[in-house]
């Protein structure tokens, strides 16, 4: 997957695993925040989670804030 706005709004998402997709920024990371229930968020495998590395984890937090497990 690689056009997120395609996801439909889910406020009652609590997990979301998009492992080994095409995501390969953080453009994506706001459209995360229309679910509010998030708490768990896989990227592992996609290139913006190998370039970004340990420091992943710390940009969901900045922008998202909610999301307890990435």
């Amino acid at each position: 997957m690689n056009d997120l706005s395609r996801l439909p709004k889910l406020p009652s998402l609590e997990e979301i695993d998009l492992s080994s997709n095409t995501i390969a920024d953080g453009n994506c990371l706001p459209h995360f925040a229309t679910f509010k229930n998030l708490k768990t968020l896989i990227l592992s495998g996609c290139p913006y989670a190998e370039e970004k590395g340990e420091g992943l984890k710390s940009e969901v937090l900045v922008i998202l804030g909610t999301v307890l497990n990435i």
